[in-house]
């Protein structure tokens, strides 16, 4: 299950970056990322991403399969992300025009 669920968040993420580069070929519509309200959904992306580095990592570093072996750190990632980041607050920002 957690593999079907890497494979759509993984192309999500790749269909989101190429949004996003496409985007900022425009200032006004580049503003379009950062409208207010959304900042839960900007925050659930970047764990994803944070996910989608340190899979990329744990295939591509030659010490991090051997250190996640001994210590038993590197599964359950993602569970381990959503605990992490919910400790710390979210903070509001003041939208200034």
């Amino acid at each position: 299950m957690i593999k079907i669920k890497q494979f759509f968040i993984f192309s999500f993420l790749g269909v989101a970056k190429y949004f996003r580069k496409v985007l900022s070929e425009s200032e006004g519509a580049y503003k379009l990322l950062f409208v207010p309200g959304y900042e839960s959904t900007r925050w659930q992306i970047g764990k994803w991403k944070a996910w989608q580095v340190f899979e990329s990592a744990k295939k591509t570093s030659a010490g991090l399969p051997g250190f996640f072996t001994k210590t038993g750190w590197g599964k359950n990632l993602y569970v381990r992300l959503g605990r992490g980041f919910n400790r710390y607050p979210t903070y509001g920002k003041r939208v200034l025009y």
